[in-house]
């Protein structure tokens, strides 16, 4: 998956995540209520532009945290650029052998 196909998931998952809310009858300002954040907010989402905070927000609102779950591990390893080392955290280090 390269960096053009980004704009594409996102567009799909806002449109899944508009699909569900219809389903659930609920409105953009009941749902962004709900998920605490504005009614704009949760319209760039559901177009495909949203920050990862609304995104996780409005998952959980929905009950549908395991989508995130699923994102991170299909995707992330492909949205990473070539070359790039994910940083995981500084590794301790090893215990000191020296002798005092």
């Amino acid at each position: 998956m390269g960096q053009e196909a980004i704009p594409a998931l996102a567009r799909q998952l806002g449109h899944d995540l508009r699909t569900l809310r219809l389903s659930r009858n609920l409105t953009q300002s009941v749902l962004a209520l709900q998920a605490g954040v504005s009614v704009r907010s949760l319209k760039n989402l559901e177009h495909g532009s949203a920050t990862l905070r609304t995104l996780v927000r409005v998952a959980h609102a929905l009950g549908r945290d395991e989508w995130l779950a699923t994102a991170a591990v299909k995707f992330a390893p492909a949205l990473t650029p070539p070359g790039v080392r994910v940083y995981t955290g500084r590794q301790r280090a090893g215990p000191c052998n020296r002798r005092r």
